[in-house]
């Protein structure tokens, strides 16, 4: 079936496998999907896990609700005995209870690309320079751990403060594909408001944001201002969700990969949109409920220094690695 498909998705899919998830003979891997979007890229995974000399375990499940609730007790099973987990599946397991309990029976590495078509893995995996890529990503780490402040505004009116002492800001290179470095402001400090014109999901009913949607936060807590009907939709998620939790501020991530320049109304890509900030809603890991929400442009400052204006970065390391990895406007 590989035969079929491109020599681009297929380079792609064994850049995957052999070069980021580093699959050995004799490993099992387990490869979940709930939508048949993705079953070409589960078969091309697979295919490429045979040709590692692995074992390739590819599972179907019913598309699950939101983050955070269980899942069926097989996929279960076969994660706790598998050696390498990779989820197709649109509403991701990363982060869940699921994920956390495979890995304390022995999974070895969890690696998400939830929700990817093969356009979206040749995107995101393919001709990137990872090396300065990583780089890029610990620079932003480094501008924004140890500090005491982060404040995030936007021309369509955000405004919001966060105190960050004692935050680490880190790099995700080990359980999704590059481009987003994370860091979880003090809950309780956070105040003012984000206005998110990117992408949201879930819901998966709203993806690329239309209309504006505005975030209000007060003690440590949010509440989605109802003046539009993709804020309605939001508001109306959270509240099915009953999980208190969904209110919470999870994470504030700096988006640099250079392939995404605009939102294509998946998260996984759009979350990465080269200057973009993702900020994801809800508990700590293991996660009950989560949702993301990017905004495209955004004006970054930590302790009064600006990392970025308009969506440009601005520290000059940052401005060096962009241009070696072509990045659109440096």
């Amino acid at each position: 079936m590989a035969m079929l498909m491109s020599p681009e998705a297929i380079a792609a899919s064994r850049v995957v496998i052999n070069e980021v998830l580093g699959i050995q003979r004799s490993e099992s891997v387990l490869i979940t999907n709930d939508s048949r979007g993705t079953n070409e890229l589960s078969s091309l995974l697979a295919s490429a896990v045979w040709e590692a000399g692995a074992t390739p375990i590819e599972l179907f499940m019913p598309k699950l609700a939101r983050p955070g609730i269980p899942i069926p007790n097989l996929v279960t099973h076969a994660a706790r005995h598998a050696d390498v987990w990779v989820e197709l599946n649109e509403i991701y397991i990363l982060g869940t209870v699921a994920d956390h309990a495979a890995r304390q029976a022995g999974l070895r590495r969890f690696y998400s690309l939830s929700g990817m078509t093969t356009d979206d893995l040749i995107l995101l995996e393919l001709n990137v320079d990872r090396a300065s890529l990583t780089e890029l990503g610990e620079r932003l780490a480094v501008l924004t751990t140890g500090k005491e402040e982060i404040r995030i505004t936007c021309k369509n009116g955000s405004d919001f403060r966060g105190s960050i002492r004692g935050c680490v800001a880190t790099p995700d290179t080990t359980t999704m594909p590059l481009g987003q470095t994370h860091i979880s402001p003090v809950e309780e400090s956070v105040t003012g408001r984000l206005v998110f014109d990117g992408t949201a999901f879930p819901p998966e009913s709203i993806g690329t944001i239309a209309e504006p949607i505005t975030v209000e936060f007060s003690e440590g807590r949010s509440l989605v201002v109802c003046d539009g009907r993709h804020a309605e939709v939001l508001a109306s998620w959270q509240e099915w969700n009953e999980d208190p939790g969904i209110y919470r501020l999870n994470h504030v991530s700096y988006g640099y990969h250079p392939n995404v320049p605009l939102p294509t109304g998946r998260l996984v890509a759009d979350e990465r949109v080269f200057g973009c900030l993702c900020v994801g809603f809800g508990p700590p890991q293991p996660y009950t409920s989560h949702s993301d929400l990017t905004i495209l442009r955004p004006d970054v400052f930590v302790d009064g220094e600006p990392v970025q204006v308009d969506g440009r970065y601005v520290d000059r390391d940052v401005r060096r690695l962009a241009r070696s990895l072509r990045a659109p406007g440096y």
